[in-house]
């Protein structure tokens, strides 16, 4: 068994892409929390061996999954597909925030 992580959002190390939880401290998931400035995009991504939960913790972004494109806020909570193209997008002076969980089903419990 693994030992329980605690961290606080506010002092984690690279505010840009964040790691919480890092992929070989945890068994099948990891998490980071993202910030994206106005006008700046996260690039477009997809992946096939996870599917990701977005919560939005300030701010407000442009998500687009797949063809469906709606505008966040905090306290929104995304979910995203195995294999969908995504992407976010700052769209308020405040930086637009979020905490992103994956899940990596093609990880085995053991792996490190």
């Amino acid at each position: 068994m693994r030992n329980p992580i605690f961290r606080k959002i506010s002092e984690w190390k690279d505010k840009g892409q964040g790691y919480m939880i890092y992929g070989d401290e945890a068994e099948i998931i990891e998490s980071n929390v993202v910030t994206v400035k106005k006008g700046q995009s996260t690039g477009v991504g997809s992946h096939h061996n996870e599917e990701e939960v977005y919560v939005v913790i300030s701010g407000r972004g442009r998500v687009r999954v797949g063809d469906v494109v709606n505008e966040v806020e905090a306290g929104t909570v995304i979910y995203i597909p195995r294999n969908a193209e995504h992407e976010s997008t700052g769209l308020s002076d405040e930086d637009y925030v979020y905490l992103c969980v994956a899940i990596y089903f093609d990880k085995k419990p053991d792996q490190h």
